[in-house]
């Protein structure tokens, strides 16, 4: 009996932090792999923005009266 108590306390205490362990293994599996066919999209679609970006900024650079904290 005084192992079925301990046993019992053992699985109790470690019980939460396995729960959130597999949870999050779950969701990492579950959802998170099958969008990692869409990296490289996602990836060369950030790149594109960025490049916009700069550009946008440095036009506006070049703009008199134009403060470029404010845009």
């Amino acid at each position: 009996m005084f192992a079925q108590l301990n046993l019992r306390q053992a699985l109790n205490k470690s019980a939460t932090p396995l729960g959130i362990i597999g949870a999050v293994g779950g969701f990492v599996s579950d959802v998170l792999a099958p969008l990692a066919a869409l990296a490289p999209w996602v990836s060369g679609l950030s790149f594109f923005i960025f490049i916009g970006t700069v550009v946008s900024y440095f036009r506006m650079r070049q703009k008199p009266g134009i403060q470029l904290g404010e845009t």
